[in-house]
């Protein structure tokens, strides 16, 4: 797995130097930029820590299990996050339209690590004399995902899609039938960094999206309802979205916040969920918010 070797030093101001020349144009359209502020680790830090992660994980990779695999993808993302945030303030931009280098030794490692599409912003940020990466994790069947700008595009031929940041890290996609034999389609992305009120320090939050093209709207309810943890009579909080209001509660002593909003599709039923640590899930908000009128439904997404 090993990508092109880093020179600690240089590296950082090399990239940003590179990423100056990205022309006009408006970053993550549709997502509020005002989160790309106060990265978790200084540019110092993250080049140190890329080469480093790099290194571990070359010797490492093959012999990791759950815990230590899902550890390093969480600091991979932290470390992307960072950068992003500090690519921003230097350049306007968070894709750099030429080679990256921190960013294509992290995109490396983003697939096997276990998160769709890290090939695809491998690929964009690689060495013209670097070979493309082809995918190594599959999509369940009528799903696709594109790198289109610098946002990832899902869709579902089941008729919905969505756009989102490309630092955001998508890490599931999949089919799963309830117990009452519904079939529905999910997915799971975790939004950028912030500090948290955690044991770490820092987290990212999460989305999450159910959708069933045939669904019983109280069951599906119920059923999403008992998977994120959230209840009818919970606080209820519009959210100034085509007349939309969400479920909202605090888990955990006060740690964990949880919100869930269904949404009115022509055909199906669709709920997207929103949970994140104190810190995290303030820092993250406006980005649920984004994510929800980022989502198209209906048959007119099956044409995109």
């Amino acid at each position: 797995m090993r990508g092109p070797s880093i020179v600690a030093c240089l590296i950082f101001a090399a990239s940003l130097s590179s990423a100056a020349d990205v022309g006009p144009s408006v970053p993550q359209h549709g997502y509020a930029t005002s989160t790309l502020h106060e990265p978790i680790f200084d540019g110092a830090r993250v080049t140190v820590e890329t080469v480093a992660l790099d290194n571990w994980l070359n010797e490492n990779y093959r012999n990791l299990d759950s815990s230590q695999m899902t550890g390093s993808r969480e600091h991979l993302y932290y470390l992307v996050d960072s950068y992003i945030k500090q690519l921003f303030e230097s350049t306007g931009q968070v894709l750099p339209k030429e080679h990256d280098q921190v960013l294509e030794t992290l995109f490396s490692w983003a697939e096997p690590l276990g998160v769709y599409g890290g090939n695809l912003i491998y690929n964009r940020l690689k060495a013209p004399d670097v070979t493309a990466r082809e995918p190594l994790i599959a999509l369940p069947k009528g799903m696709s995902l594109e790198l289109t700008g610098d946002l990832l595009h899902v869709n579902s031929s089941l008729g919905w899609d969505a756009f989102f940041p490309y630092y955001f890290m998508i890490l599931r996609l999949a089919y799963f039938t309830t117990p009452d034999g519904v079939r529905l389609q999910g997915m799971v992305v975790s939004t950028g960094a912030a500090r948290d009120r955690g044991s770490l320090g820092h987290s990212q939050a999460t989305i999450m999206l159910f959708y069933a093209p045939a669904a019983d709207p109280a069951s599906f309810r119920s059923y999403v309802e008992e998977r994120v943890g959230i209840v009818g009579t919970d606080e209820h909080v519009a959210l100034g979205i085509d007349g939309l209001e969400s479920q909202r509660n605090v888990y955990a002593g006060g740690l964990l916040h949880r919100e869930l909003v269904f949404l009115k599709p022509d055909h199906g039923s669709l709920a997207i969920a929103y949970l994140g640590n104190e810190g995290t899930y303030q820092w993250n908000r406006q980005h649920f918010l984004d994510f929800i009128r980022a989502v198209k439904y209906g048959p007119a997404s099956r044409d995109n």
